[in-house]
């Protein structure tokens, strides 16, 4: 069954995105500082509390320190980010940092990274040249299927939700039925 319900993302959580983009492709350097409240303002054409509210969520992620009269400072995310594999990717400055990348990564949804999960990750590992993403959600059992697609973003190539099976060819033939996947 596959759910119809629509959700709305917060004015904030989209300036965090827009910025977490930049800190990412390297627009904002660590050390360096971000635009001040009032120019973010003006370039987003929010209010001040939803710069605030982003700005929150990207000191949350460990990606920014912030203090009150001054701008936001962008931290080196060697300090910033856990000890696990996404960590390991995101400091990496080029793929000779890593012996050699996997051509699939698995990541099982949770309350508390979700949104990691969904769009930190999901660019970073494009990014990175990670040919396979897979999403396992357990709250409702699906899977869905990302390829690295020609334009160096991923593709979504199958969903499969409950009892439904998905037959996947790349990076290795298997069948997989989401439910089955949880006890």
């Amino acid at each position: 069954m596959v759910s119809n319900e629509l959700t709305r993302v917060p004015l904030s959580a989209q300036v965090a995105e827009r910025l977490l983009s930049e800190i990412l492709d390297g627009s904002y350097s660590p050390g360096s500082s971000l635009p001040s409240e009032v120019a973010l303002v003006s370039r987003f054409g929010v209010s001040r509390v939803v710069i605030r509210e982003a700005i929150r969520a990207l000191e949350a992620r460990g990606l920014v320190e912030a203090s009150q009269g001054k701008r936001p400072v962008v931290l080196g995310l060697t300090s910033s980010m856990p000890n696990d594999f996404f960590g390991m990717v995101l400091r990496a400055d080029d793929r000779a940092t890593l012996d050699r990348l996997p051509v699939l990564v698995v990541e099982v949804l949770s309350p508390s990274t979700r949104g990691r999960d969904q769009i930190d990750k999901r660019r970073l590992y494009a990014r990175r040249g990670i040919a396979s993403y897979w999403l396992v959600d357990p709250k409702h059992p699906s899977l869905r299927i990302l390829e690295l697609g020609t334009n160096g973003e991923y593709v979504e190539v199958a969903n499969a939700v409950g009892d439904e099976p998905v037959e996947i060819v790349h990076p290795f033939p298997v069948r997989l039925v989401p439910g089955e996947l949880l006890r």
